[in-house]
């Protein structure tokens, strides 16, 4: 095939995207959150703490990206948790709109609409398209070349930070609402057992 890098790169990075979103469904290689009565909120509460550290670090970078990306992320990650009905819909289409690469076309489309107001919707799509391919290979260009940093910081932190909260969208509720009931069961079992031994003693 001959594909240009700025065909080849988003598209690879595209397909990985792809098979991420699959990955929970498929029984190997499984990737989801293991089953515990606390796993969810401890998973949930490590990853505010890295959403917090890469504000702090993008901030030094670019302000503006910072503040576009905490206003999208930080509702995010407050209400992810495992539900169940329409509410889960609704948080994993949000969840996918934040996906960094959907995040950048966003993006981009926004600045065509803006730079070609009178242009029409096929022009506007392909014009977009474009642009989002070439922003995607700039920043890995400014990355190699001029030492940018942006590229590193979203597929080393931000893109782990969303697959954590893709996990927790379509973790099971009622998998962790068994493990908690099973784990008071067996700590009220060993409190009955303990309290008989203490009275035998007696």
């Amino acid at each position: 095939f001959h594909i240009g890098p700025e065909d080849s790169v988003p598209i690879c990075l595209g397909s990985f995207s792809f098979i991420l979103l699959l990955l929970p469904f498929l029984d190997r290689p499984n990737l989801s959150l293991p089953a515990g009565p606390d796993t969810w909120q401890v998973a949930k509460c490590l990853l505010n703490l890295e959403l917090a550290a890469i504000a702090g670090c993008c901030s030094l970078v670019n302000i503006s990206l910072t503040t576009f990306l905490t206003i999208l992320l930080v509702p995010l990650a407050l209400t992810v948790k495992p539900y169940t009905g329409w509410r889960r819909m609704v948080l994993v289409l949000y969840t996918l709109m934040c996906h960094p690469l959907i995040l950048g076309g966003i993006a981009s489309t926004v600045d065509t609409i803006r730079t070609f107001p009178s242009a029409g919707a096929y022009k506007l799509t392909v014009r977009s398209l474009e642009a989002w391919q070439r922003g995607v290979m700039f920043s890995i260009v400014d990355s190699y070349i001029y030492g940018n940093v942006m590229y590193d910081l979203a597929s080393i932190l931000l893109l782990p930070a969303w697959i954590i909260l893709y996990l927790l969208c379509l973790a099971n509720p009622r998998a962790a609402e068994d493990a908690a009931s099973t784990s008071l069961s067996q700590q009220q079992q060993t409190n009955q057992e303990e309290g008989q031994s203490k009275v035998k003693k007696e």
